[in-house]
Formats: C-alpha cells, structure tokens, sequence
C-alpha cells in the first residue's frame, strides 16, 4: 500500500512537466461546469483483525467508478463540485494456511455522491476535499476450496445501506483551453464509517482463522487510492452590469 501511493505520487508530479497545459479561463469570475469523472481504484476493505490474522492474507484488489459532476465557481480559486458515481469496491483474501487451501473474493457496488470544495490554480492545478455518501447497490462474494466453488452469493444483508467516507485529491490539466478541460490527478478515500451491518456480524468478537485467538471487535472501513481523470466542459457564465444592478447568466460558446 505504502509503495502503491509512492508510486502515485510521483506519478502525479512528473505528468504535468509533460502535458500540454491549458491557459488561464476568461469570462466571469462566477460560473457553472459539468463533465464527467472516472477513477481507477487500488480498493481495501481494511478490517484490523483480518490483517492480523496470520491464517489469512489480504490480496491486491482493484475496482473502479465514474460518473457526472456538477459545479459551481464561486471565484475563478474556489468551486463547490458535486457528483453522482457508481464505484465497484473489491478486496481478495485466501487462506496463508498451506493444510487449507482457500480464495474469497467481495465485490461491492455503491451509488455515491461526493460534495467537494476544489481549489483551482495557475494553468488547472487543482486540489480538492470533500464527503462522499455512498448507498449500497449490491454485494457479492465468490468463494473457493477444493471442490467447492461458490459464485455471485448475495451477501447484501451483511453490509450497512449506507456509508460515509473523506476524499482528498490533487491534479493538473492535461489539455484544454478552458471551455473543455482534461483533468488528470490521484484521488484518495478513506471510509469513517463501519460498512458491517448487524447481520454480517457487527459487534461480535472475532476469532482468529490461525489459531482461534479471541479478539475484540474492529471496524471494517473502505480506503482506496486512485488514478483520477475528469473531463469538464464550461457551461456558462453569470455576469454583472457595471453598475452591479442587473445580472444575467450567459452560456459558455463551445
């Protein structure tokens, strides 16, 4: 995880030295964009008992999600973004037991809706924070041992419907000149919410697959590091008379 992100990082950093940069918008200081969003997504269902448990390991999981976005400029610096996305969450686990063979594999798919605040400097770098809310769509576990080979399991019931997480990215323009723009960044998440319901056994004890060690209940949380692109288009601006007494929004001419 932590060479994943290192990885990411630079990444983040030497792209733009490269790309071909956009120039400064013109127009209002005020205005509206839409476009569309897409991630690429290294995805953990982290739980804390499982990490530790030496009769199982976690493997490299990966998911993805896209969607719209919405938002307003307040200032040519500061936006409120808000998005509406479908994210794929999957997490492989198989047994670290050489007496028992396993693999189990948990796909969750979730509606979510970020609500950002993006900071846009010189030449579109951005950075950006925010709260995500996410509604489970569905749940799935596929399960192997020996001759046993379970497929596509609802597990829905298992998890809460909804959930909570904080997301931090930062990137740079790509191409564009300010009316349609090409984003290229990293997005991070980290769930604050326990994505465990009731009935997948939230609250009990856990019990090690090594050697039965009794431990105490932990939180299983959603975290995820991502290659972020976005592609925004301006959809107009909102403009004042020089004396400030009227106002009036004027759409962008792509």
């Amino acid at each position: 995880m932590k060479k994943l992100l290192s990885a990411l990082l630079i990444l983040s950093l030497t792209i733009p030295a490269f790309a071909t940069m956009p120039k400064k918008r013109g127009g209002g200081s005020q205005y509206l964009t839409c476009g569309l969003r897409g991630t690429f997504n290294n995805t953990w269902l982290l739980n804390k008992n499982m990490l530790d448990d030496k009769g199982l390991k976690y493997q490299p999981s990966f998911g993805g999600s896209g969607g719209i976005q919405l938002g307003f400029h307040v200032s040519h610096l500061v936006a409120i973004n808000v998005e509406g996305l479908y994210s794929v969450y999957n997490q492989k686990i198989k047994s670290a037991i050489d007496s028992s063979s396993w693999n189990s594999r948990t796909s969750l798919a979730y509606i979510e809706l970020p609500v950002l605040l993006r900071f846009e400097f010189e030449n579109f770098k951005y950075l950006e924070f925010g709260v995500k809310m996410g509604f489970l769509n569905s749940a799935k576990n596929d399960f192997t041992s020996g001759n046993i080979n379970l497929t596509g399991t609802d597990v829905k019931k298992n998890y809460e419907k909804n959930n909570t997480s904080l997301v931090f990215g930062w990137g740079s323009g790509l191409y564009g000149s300010g009316g349609m723009l090409i984003n290229f960044g990293i997005r991070l998440q980290y769930g604050i919410s326990d994505i465990v319901s009731d009935a997948g056994g939230k609250g009990n004890a856990y019990y090690s697959t090594k050697d039965g060690t009794k431990a105490d209940y932990q939180k299983t949380n959603i975290v995820t590091a991502g290659l972020h692109l976005t592609l925004d288009f301006d959809l107009g601006w909102f403009m004042s008379s020089s004396c400030g007494r009227s106002h009036k929004f004027v759409l962008f001419n792509h």
